[in-house]
């Protein structure tokens, strides 16, 4: 059974999670691809990947009403049609046992988070493309941050 928990407080748990396991920058809420990211991780060696947090199953169903990005995600994985705006790797976080395998797109992994805060990949996400994160994208960061800040 799910653990009843906000999705602003997984966001932040799993951002903290993500970073203290060395990865170079772990945020959250940014519109970095076409869309935004709940979670935007960038790991040491320059390969990012997006979160989308979930913490009802109405929400991650009402997630699929985002065509486009669902359907540039699908057309990485299953064609080979490759946008360099989207992550190399897609996941889904939610509490423990309230997505399935089973319910997950074929692009798409699973990370749960326990009952005793923990996160545990479930399911390991398909490498989309190649393209690792670009020095010249910093600075896009970087001005993303600044106006946030605003």
């Amino acid at each position: 059974m799910a653990i009843k928990i906000t999705g602003k407080k997984l966001t932040n748990e799993l951002v903290r999670d993500l970073y203290t396991k060395g990865n170079l920058l772990s945020v959250s809420n940014i519109f970095f691809f076409k869309w935004e990211s709940d979670v935007f991780n960038i790991s040491k060696s320059d390969i990012t990947s997006e979160f989308e947090v979930k913490v009802s199953r109405s929400d991650f169903f009402a997630d699929f009403n985002k065509r486009e990005k669902h359907k540039a995600l699908n057309d990485a994985h299953e064609k080979g049609i490759v946008n360099e705006e989207m992550p190399q790797f897609f996941y889904y976080a939610a509490p423990e046992g309230l997505i399935t395998v089973e319910d997950l797109p074929d692009y798409a992994g699973l990370i749960e988070r326990t009952p005793y805060g923990s996160f545990k990949k479930i399911k390991s996400a398909p490498k989309l493309h190649d393209v690792k994160f670009k020095v010249e994208s910093w600075r896009e960061i970087a001005m993303k941050f600044y106006y946030k800040s605003l």
